[in-house]
């Protein structure tokens, strides 16, 4: 099997973080409207308007959008709104981040909250959590096979010494990549056996999945796992919004750990995609689920011991945390495997 060496470019997850800010601003009602009698409702957006990457810490800066509903005492109009923008401006340290980095920024609104401080003015205090999502590009050299050969895949899994490293992952077909928004099962609510098969059903009407899919999915599989341990942790994470799904990594490693001879010095890029992970205040959790057919934990552990090990090397590059726990659970065993 022969090899050049190449230079491969990408964009690679590098970092997340997530900050909580809070805006308060006390507002006048414009001299064309009635008086405020009461606020009825109230809504809003954020616009961000400029992003600056800078070393160690990212510049995010734009505005909040406020809309409210209010009733008045003007019998030609009883009710009114009123709409302010409230700017704001912030700095996040997020360590290894380079102005040559990129970021990715989604928000929620945790609260909108208003006080009458009289009939013409009003105290607005919104509170904000930023989740930042940081890239990188990737520019590594590493081994690729030769222009003139076809991979040999079947020869490849034949090679004295080849773990595997990673699985292959089933999409649709007639529905291309899952989208970051695809409304997966909420693991933060607890289910039973009804309520699961209910919300399954609820995916397929709603062509989430397609109706073979759903009829793939083994509901009682799904509620024995939720019922262990590693389910329950899980469901605590989600709980305290720590527990995250599908995350995709690209790290750079030793050719000599995957093929054999003499490549001392070389590298290959590993890709994959790590079924599930979880926070804790100790560390990070990763956690794989596996259906292979087989007969002990101890086959699953020698199989998939090198692919979890990987997941952890990627996982604490990422984050810059310390993963505590690899756990793969089978299906086929009913069981969690702590490697």
């Amino acid at each position: 099997m022969d090899f050049d060496k190449k230079e491969f470019y990408g964009i690679v997850a590098k970092a997340k973080k997530q900050m909580q800010i809070t805006i308060d601003q006390d507002c006048n009602v414009a001299d064309t409207k009635p008086d405020i009698e009461k606020m009825i409702q109230t809504r809003g957006m954020v616009k961000i308007q400029e992003t600056e990457m800078m070393v160690d810490r990212v510049r995010i800066k734009g505005e909040f959008v406020f809309q409210g509903l209010y009733g008045t005492n003007d019998t030609s109009a009883y009710l009114e709104s009123l709409e302010y923008s409230l700017p704001f401006e912030e700095y996040v340290h997020i360590e290894g981040v380079l102005p040559s980095d990129y970021v990715k920024v989604k928000y929620t609104i945790d609260d909108i909250n208003t006080i009458l401080i009289n009939s013409r003015k009003i105290s607005i205090r919104v509170l904000l959590t930023f989740s930042f999502q940081i890239t990188e590009e990737m520019k590594e050299k590493a081994l690729a096979l030769a222009a003139d050969e076809t991979f040999p895949f079947e020869k490849m899994l034949k090679e004295p010494g080849i773990h595997y490293i990673c699985e292959v992952k089933k999409a649709s077909p007639s529905k291309g990549l899952i989208a970051e928004d695809f409304p997966y099962l909420q693991i933060a609510k607890e289910y039973e056996a009804d309520d699961l098969e209910a919300e399954v059903e609820r995916l397929a009407e709603d062509g989430r999945l397609s109706r073979e899919m759903a009829e793939c999915i083994e509901t009682e599989d799904m509620m024995r796992f939720l019922r262990t341990k590693s389910g329950v942790r899980m469901l605590q994470a989600a709980r305290n919004r720590k527990l995250y799904k599908e995350q995709p990594f690209v790290i750079s490693v030793n050719a000599s750990e995957i093929y054999q001879g003499d490549l001392s010095g070389e590298k290959i890029l590993v890709q994959g995609i790590i079924d599930v992970y979880f926070e804790e205040e100790d560390g990070l959790v990763v956690l794989d689920y596996k259906t292979d057919q087989v007969k002990s934990r101890k086959e699953l552990a020698e199989k998939y011991h090198a692919q979890l090990e990987y997941y952890a090397h990627a996982l604490s590059q990422l984050t810059g945390k310390t993963v505590k726990e690899k756990i793969i659970y089978s299906f086929t065993l009913q069981k969690a495997i702590l490697l």
